[in-house]
């Protein structure tokens, strides 16, 4: 009966502490993580833009770079991304969303000048199994989408 009683005491402390330590994490990292993944938003929505000219930007440079040179508009409940001097030439860049095998995936899309063409596609969020679903997120996969019609 001792026995018992230890070992379930034992295993309440050790539920408690790792129940403490998970959330604790959780607090402590979940605005690095929301951060992270608004850069990695961020960076596709230039590459989709065609605003990075082949940089490379750490976290601070993008996020100037976009609060200066993109405009976001919402249409119809969706965040339009465009580029602030394009003009009517304009390349447009959509969020895009779906369940994957693994989890989420979240892109954006480019749309041409037309509304019709695809201009690129970038995947910021995916959790596909490597060498399988992940390569989802590859220039060779991606790059069919160019020139395609909505």
């Amino acid at each position: 009966m001792r026995k018992a009683l230890y070992t379930v005491a034992f295993t309440t402390v050790l539920c408690g502490v790792s129940a403490a330590a998970i959330t604790a994490a959780h607090v402590l990292w979940d605005e690095r993580c929301r951060a992270n993944l608004s850069y990695e938003k961020h960076l596709a929505v230039l590459d989709v833009l065609g605003l990075l000219d082949g940089r490379r930007l750490g976290a601070m440079e993008v996020r100037e770079v976009f609060r200066k040179s993109v405009e976001v508009k919402r249409t119809g409940g969706v965040e339009v991304f465009q580029a602030a001097d394009a003009g009517e030439r304009s390349v447009y860049a959509v969020h895009i969303e779906g369940m994957g095998r693994q989890g989420p995936i979240r892109g954006v899309l480019g749309i041409g000048p037309d509304k019709k063409t695809v201009t690129a596609l970038r995947f910021y969020q995916q959790q596909e199994t490597p060498g399988y679903g992940g390569r989802i997120a590859s220039a060779e996969f991606l790059d069919q989408f160019a020139g395609k019609s909505i």
